[in-house]
C-alpha cells in the first residue's frame, strides 16, 4: 500500500506544490544533515565534494546526485515486483488469515475422544474417534461432488463445504484436519475427488497416515508461505529504499526507527517538505 503511494508520489512535482510558500524556513536537525553540508573540513571546490543548493536550501554533494538518478531508475524496477508480481502473492496472506479464523470458529465442538492424533495447526487436539468417523463415511467422493457443488467455485472438485455438508454429525474442526490431510500446503478449500477418495481409502487402512499427510502439508505450507512474505518484504523494502534515496534523499525518518516514523518533523507524514521532484544540477 504504501509503496504504491509512493510511485503516485513520484509523478508529483517538488516540495513547493505542497502548500510550502517558504520551503527554506524548514528546520532540519543538524546531525541528520551534517553530511550533507559543505563547511566540515572539506573545500566546496574539491572534485570530491562538489555540492548543488536545493528548493530547501541544502547542499546536496556529487555522490547524492548520482544515487539520486540510479535509484529512480531502480525504483520502478522494484515497484512494478512489490505491487504487480507480487499481487498474486500477496493474496495468499488474507487467506492464511481467513483459515486461522476458520480453525478458530470451529474449536470447542463436542467431540468423541480417544486418541490424540498429534496433529499441527489446530486450536484443539484433534481425537482417533472423530476422524474414524468421518473417513468411514461411505459416500463417494464422485458424488459428493455432483450432488453438493458450491457456486462459484471450480466445478468438478471436491470442495470443503460439501465435504462439511456431509458429515453434519461429526466434530467441525476434525472434518478440516480430514480434508486438510487430502491436500498439500495450507489454505486449500478443494481437492480433486480420485486423490481424495484413494487418500481417504489408505486413512481406513492406516490412520498413521493421516497424521504423516497433515503435517507433511502444514510444513510445506508454511515453510512456502514464510519464504513468500519474505520475498514480497524484500520487494517493498528495496522498493522504498530506491523511492527514498531517488526522491527524498534528505529525510532523515529512520534515524530512530520506529520512534521517527510517527514523528511530525520526520516522520511519513513529513515526506512531502523533503521531496524532490527534480534532480538538482551540479554547478562546474
Amino acid at each position: 500500500m504504501f509503496i504504491s503511494i509512493l510511485s503516485l508520489f513520484a509523478l508529483f512535482p517538488s516540495c513547493n506544490s505542497f502548500g510550502l510558500s517558504n520551503p527554506s524556513a524548514i528546520s532540519h536537525p543538524n546531525n541528520e544533515l551534517k553530511k550533507y553540508r559543505p563547511n566540515d573540513g572539506l573545500s566546496v571546490r574539491s572534485p570530491q565534494r562538489v555540492i548543488s543548493s536545493t528548493k530547501l536550501n541544502l547542499q546536496i554533494d556529487a555522490d547524492v546526485l548520482t544515487e539520486m538518478s540510479n535509484s529512480r531508475i531502480t525504483f520502478w524496477l522494484c515497484a512494478f515486483g512489490a505491487t504487480g508480481s507480487a499481487a498474486v502473492g500477496r493474496a495468499a496472506i488474507p487467506k492464511t488469515i481467513d483459515a486461522i479464523k476458520l480453525n478458530l470458529s470451529l474449536a470447542g465442538k463436542p467431540s468423541s475422544g480417544g486418541e490424540d492424533l498429534g496433529l499441527i495447526g489446530y486450536p484443539e487436539a484433534i481425537y482417533r474417534e472423530d476422524v474414524e468417523q468421518i473417513i468411514n463415511n461411505p459416500i463417494p467422493m464422485s458424488e459428493i461432488v455432483e450432488k453438493y457443488p458450491v457456486p462459484g467455485r471450480m466445478p468438478n472438485m471436491l470442495q470443503y463445504e460439501s465435504f462439511a455438508k456431509v458429515n453434519p454429525d461429526a466434530n467441525p474442526l476434525a472434518i478440516r484436519a480430514v480434508f486438510d490431510s487430502l491436500v498439500i500446503g495450507i489454505n486449500k478449500n478443494s481437492a480433486p475427488p480420485i486423490t481424495a477418495e484413494e487418500n481417504l481409502a489408505l486413512f481406513r487402512t492406516d490412520i498413521s497416515a493421516l497424521k504423516k499427510n497433515n503435517n507433511i502439508g502444514k510444513a510445506i505450507g508454511f515453510t512456502a508461505l514464510t519464504f513468500l512474505l519474505t520475498l514480497i518484504g524484500g520487494a517493498d523494502w528495496f522498493a522504498f529504499y530506491h523511492g527514498w534515496h531517488g526522491w527524498f534523499p534528505l529525510w532523515p525518518g529512520l534515524t530512530n526507527f520506529p520512534a521517527s516514523l510517527v514523528s511530525l518533523e520526520t516522520g511519513v507524514a513529513a515526506i512531502p517538505k523533503y521531496w524532490l521532484s527534480e534532480i538538482p544540477e551540479i554547478p562546474l
